[in-house]
């Protein structure tokens, strides 16, 4: 059998050993310290196999998902193709902006500058600038509410827009006072978390608390 050919730990000397002595203590011949023949090398442990992968990435937004996922947690995409449809039409009216509601002052707002204008009109027409106030001041203010934002347009000479997103208001107030409860008519304040004030009013609707309602409705289904 083939000499096994080792240096003595201690004083470095070269020895050799038959095979079959493998891991067997003897004295050095040169130093005389007790020392153990070499055992046989021990092979390293082959590694661990794999695992198979358990996911992989979505075809839309290249997240990863299970492989068995039938619609991406990410994304909301249906993975098997039943329901393309439904998902291009949920994008569809994400992206579109729909009119919830469109409306202007009440005439019962003015109530008070047509009775007026009536009883001035006896004084050389002067009522008459009443009455064209009130019907150019109703028909310039012009409010909306969508699916996105809410809106107010004002001004006879000059004009206002004031708009607030329906995702960032942060209050929406009725104001009434007894006249106004009587006849139901009010007026509508909204404010966004950006300001400390009102931006956006509705003056003078009809059944302003409906109208609060829509905008609260319309801001829980967008979350």
């Amino acid at each position: 059998m083939p000499d096994i050919k080792f240096n003595c730990p201690h004083c470095k000397q070269s020895l050799e050993a038959p095979d079959d002595m493998r891991g067997q203590l003897i004295d050095c011949p040169s130093c005389s310290q007790a020392i153990e023949i070499p055992k046989p090398q021990r092979h390293s442990a082959a590694p661990p196999p794999i695992p198979p992968k358990l996911t992989r990435p979505c075809p839309y937004c290249s997240e990863e998902i299970q492989l068995t996922a039938v619609k991406c947690k990410h994304c909301g995409e249906f993975l098997d193709g039943r329901s393309p449809q439904v998902t291009s039409t949920l994008k569809q009216s994400q992206q579109w902006e729909n009119d919830i509601w469109k409306g202007t002052p009440s005439y019962l707002y003015y109530l008070g500058h047509f009775i007026f204008g009536v009883i001035l009109i006896l004084f050389f027409g002067l009522g008459l600038l009443f009455i064209i106030y009130a019907l150019l001041d109703r028909n310039t203010k012009q409010y909306t509410i969508t699916s996105k934002r809410v809106m107010a347009k004002t001004g006879i000479i000059s004009r206002h827009i004031g708009e607030v997103g329906i995702k960032d208001i942060r209050s929406i107030n009725v104001n009434q006072g007894i006249l106004e409860r009587i006849f139901g008519v009010g007026t509508v304040e909204i404010a966004s978390a950006g300001t400390a004030g009102v931006e956006v009013k509705f003056v003078g609707v009809s059944n302003p608390v409906h109208i609060r309602d829509l905008i609260r409705q319309q801001k829980d289904e967008i979350g």
